[in-house]
């Protein structure tokens, strides 16, 4: 029962590495620049996206989230709301380090579909028993390339989970072609992205929402050495970003130094290097959770 005159908000949150608009009917929301507004109570709301060249809409995470995938989704404003539109870049030719964004893990050749003579490697960094080592599958060579994996002591890689990074090698992208890849919805309500092991960790996040690198580490601090990811700088050119805890800066002056970027954000649909230190036994790291859907 909500007072007389009570107007409840619906606010829209953007997530991933691509860019779009998000608006509404009845008006009121255009996110990027109005993002939030309140409805009379019981209002049917239509949010649409509107993704920008280069993006793809992947999907609805928050009070949208049974929305899935659709552009469109309706939502009753009889409570406040919050939704969360989740757009990925596309591939680029090169290096791709990126996180699977849905729920569940994926087998290759599903998750590559008819891209696979788009991407020349897939790369994953695996736990066999104690340790990590390089997992690799080759979409143009027979068994995805089981041959070169057993010959350089690589694992076979045979899908790719969400909440583990990934790296692709892409190639003969044309420039209209708009190829991201996916899992089938966005995160799973109750999951977790956890490290229980002192080394390099490959993640992703989990939740269906962006973070800032201040949300990621709160609390952590003192148990990870640098946070690393491979993204694009504000020339279009690919290079590493660095976060580092423990300086006073957080890495920034060492980051300028190397010619790296400074991390300021972890999205969605991106991989990213995190090494973790003074672990107890048996002690678990949660770095992102899914315990709300948002």
């Amino acid at each position: 029962m909500q007072p007389p005159g009570f107007n409840p908000v619906l606010s829209v949150l953007k997530a991933g590495t691509g860019q779009s608009i998000v608006t509404s009917t009845p008006p009121g929301i255009s996110c990027g620049l109005q993002c939030s507004k309140d409805y009379t109570i019981g209002t049917e709301v239509s949010l649409a996206v509107i993704t920008e060249p280069g993006s793809v809409f992947i999907g609805w995470s928050g009070d949208c989230y049974p929305c899935g995938k659709q552009k469109t989704c309706k939502i009753t404003m009889d409570v406040q709301k919050a939704c969360v539109a989740v757009t990925n870049s596309r591939l680029r030719n090169g290096w791709n380090l990126l996180g699977l964004t849905g729920g569940n893990a994926k087998d290759l050749d599903t998750l590559l579909g008819k891209n696979k003579d788009k991407v020349s490697s897939v790369w994953r960094w695996v736990q066999e028993g104690d340790e990590f080592k390089w997992g690799v599958a080759l979409p143009g060579y027979e068994g995805n390339g089981k041959s070169y994996a057993e010959a350089k002591g690589f694992s076979l890689i045979q899908d790719v989970e969400p909440g583990k990074g990934f790296w692709v090698r892409a190639n003969n992208l044309g420039e209209d072609e708009e190829i991201v890849l996916t899992g089938d919805e966005i995160g799973t309500p109750g999951a977790k992205l956890s490290v229980d092991k002192l080394s390099w960790q490959l993640v992703s996040l989990i939740s269906g929402r962006d973070k800032s690198i201040e949300e990621l580490i709160q609390g952590k601090e003192d148990k990870i050495t640098s946070i690393w990811k491979w993204d694009i700088d504000e020339n279009n050119n690919m290079k590493w970003f660095v976060y580092l805890p423990g300086q006073e800066d957080k890495g920034q002056s060492y980051a300028s130094s190397k010619g790296f970027g400074f991390i300021n954000t972890i999205r969605v649909g991106e991989g990213f290097w995190v090494n973790v230190k003074n672990l107890n036994a048996g002690e678990e790291l949660i770095l992102d959770s899914n315990l709300s859907n948002q």
